[in-house]
């Protein structure tokens, strides 16, 4: 594939940033990372009880010592991947979002989460072992033409740095809606609320922005 024109830029958390960067740019497009959120560690007790699940919706969980004998639900295919090589034994995946999932054959589930989780879901005990701060070196490279969003904390700190012009991808509606009232041109959901699915709009959105750069080009020439 051709070298792309468009500059887009990826605003998830790190290691992930840098890995969606590498995968973009093996394609043949122009990406930069400048994560919205940092993450810090939490050292929390694990809550008391008898559990006989562990939901595992983040990797940013997976740097503790977890409770290896508890069979893990895991959210994303890669995560479950990282929860396997750790130990764990994953017994149900989701591929979409947590509250896709059906958790109605579990009684009680322990739950390593963020501090203030958007959603606790049922039968669930959350444990807080990470959160997430706004990045004080967030900016947006002049030349960026498509920003990714991927959490509704991360749009938060990145729209006042958006310009009207800028092309917003985000990877659910809730996301979405942090635009509501906002002075954005271009803005587009991911069918299903995945990387994969992130990337393949990506690339959709860059050949048209490179499209456009051509019959641009072309016109002038005329």
């Amino acid at each position: 594939m051709a070298k792309s024109d468009a500059a887009v830029l990826i605003t998830s958390t790190q290691p992930r940033a840098e890995k969606f960067v590498y995968d973009l740019q093996s394609d043949g497009m122009e990406a930069l990372a400048c994560p919205a959120l940092l993450v810090q560690t939490v050292e929390t007790p694990m809550p008391q009880g008898e559990f006989d699940a562990m939901l595992i919706t983040s990797s940013h969980v997976l740097h503790t010592s977890l409770p290896l004998h508890l069979p893990a639900i895991a959210i994303g295919e890669e995560t479950a991947r990282q929860a396997q090589d750790m130990g764990l034994d994953i017994t149900q995946t989701g591929y979409d979002n947590l509250q896709s999932m059906d958790l109605s054959a579990y009684t009680s589930i322990l739950y390593p989460c963020a501090m203030q989780p958007s959603l606790i879901p049922p039968h669930t005990t959350p444990w807080a072992l990470y959160h997430t701060i706004a990045n004080p070196e967030f900016t947006i490279p002049p030349a960026t033409e498509i920003i990714c969003l991927f959490s509704v904390k991360g749009a938060q700190a990145v729209k006042p740095h958006c310009r009207r012009d800028h092309t917003i991808l985000c990877l659910s509606q809730a996301i979405a809606d942090v635009f509501d009232n906002h002075p954005i041109d271009n803005l587009a959901v991911c069918a299903r609320p995945r990387y994969d699915t992130m990337k393949e709009l990506i690339k959709k959105r860059v050949y048209a922005h490179d499209a456009y750069r051509r019959n641009e080009r072309c016109r002038k020439t005329d």
